[in-house]
């Protein structure tokens, strides 16, 4: 009787070790499975952050490079524009000069639609045109209202070109060789950083 009970108890105690055994496997595997995907998820993360900061490397590197092109395009256009300059300084003394001055004061004329406009030359400039009338005539022509030009005894300080304003001085319009630079300068430039935006 008393091997009987042994031999249950042994096999009773077997059979509770192994299903231990079995359930500590599986607890084992549970685990090791929630271990792995813990591992997947923080491998992915750490992988999504690398990328994201990478992206991140690249804009920032491709930014520097516009703006460091950016600097060089303009560095230039400034090195073009102060050559113009310089050019122009002395194109007043050219014989050219005299039909460019013409030209300019008839396009301001027509800018502001022609009227009763006052001319502002250099001081050099003052005795280069005689007569306005014909100017006056192409500026009525070219807008449809008649146009007289008169001549101010203020002078203005430029390299050249002309400044243009209504009687009542509401209107002015600045035809000298620097606005016409700065105008241009302003349109190239702007020209440039859209070009380099848009690459």
């Amino acid at each position: 009787m008393i091997d009987d009970i042994i031999s249950n108890a042994k096999e009773e105690a077997n059979i509770i070790l192994n299903d231990a055994k079995k359930q500590a496997k599986e607890i084992q595997q549970k685990g090791k499975d929630l271990a792995d995907k813990e591992k997947q998820i923080i491998l992915e993360s750490r992988v999504k952050t690398i990328k994201e900061q990478e992206k991140q490397q690249i804009a920032s590197l491709n930014l520097q490079a516009r703006r460091e092109i950016l600097l060089k395009k303009e560095a230039e256009i400034t090195k073009t524009f102060d050559l113009a300059k310089n050019e122009l300084t002395n194109f007043n003394k050219k014989a050219e000069y005299d039909k460019i001055l013409v030209s300019l004061i008839i396009e301001a004329g027509i800018a502001v639609d022609g009227g009763n406009l006052t001319v502002f030359l250099r001081k050099e400039d003052q005795n280069k045109i005689k007569d306005f009338t014909p100017i006056a005539k192409e500026v009525t022509k070219k807008t449809g209202n008649k146009c007289s030009l008169q001549l101010s005894k203020n002078t203005i300080n430029t390299i050249g070109g002309v400044v243009l304003k209504t009687d009542d001085g509401s209107i002015s319009i600045n035809n000298t060789f620097e606005a016409l630079l700065e105008q241009k300068y302003r349109i190239i430039r702007t020209n440039v950083a859209n070009t380099l935006s848009n690459q």
